[in-house]
């Protein structure tokens, strides 16, 4: 009766196995490009969030109802001023203004995408000879 009780206990383990299936190796597709830069990133945004986009601010000055952030980092300085939509409300980002390292006016959306880039890969903006900063390719 053992030799039965043993078949029938193997019989048993093999019904409740799970079968085999070959496993494939699945691609996924490469995660979405980030968002293009635009004013958006600053205009209509708390000061907080600006500076959780850009890194802290390296100068900044406010009043009772208005406040300047300055992110005068390489390779561009970049002004971002908030203003209360209405009174006692926080203030929002309301203008942006950029210039490149050596005073000239430059447009705003590149300088965020250049402060934006050098905060997620800081070691693209090493110095170069001449003292300038190195845009980020595009």
């Amino acid at each position: 009766m053992t030799r039965d009780a043993a078949l029938i206990l193997v019989m048993f383990l093999a019904a409740c196995a799970q079968p085999q299936t070959a496993t494939r190796a699945v691609q996924l597709p490469p995660p979405p490009p980030p968002p293009a830069p635009t004013t958006a990133w600053a205009i209509g945004q708390t000061p907080d969030a600006v500076i959780a986009r850009f890194g802290p601010a390296t100068f900044e000055r406010g009043t009772s109802t208005a406040r300047h952030l300055q992110f005068a980092y390489a390779p561009c300085i970049l002004d971002v001023y908030f203003y209360p939509p209405q009174p006692g409300a926080t203030p929002l980002g309301t203008y942006v203004d950029a210039r490149s390292e050596r005073g000239p006016p430059m447009d705003p959306v590149v300088c965020m995408s250049a402060q934006r880039e050098r905060r997620v890969n800081p070691q693209k903006f090493l110095r170069q000879a001449d003292g300038d900063a190195a845009l980020p390719a595009h």
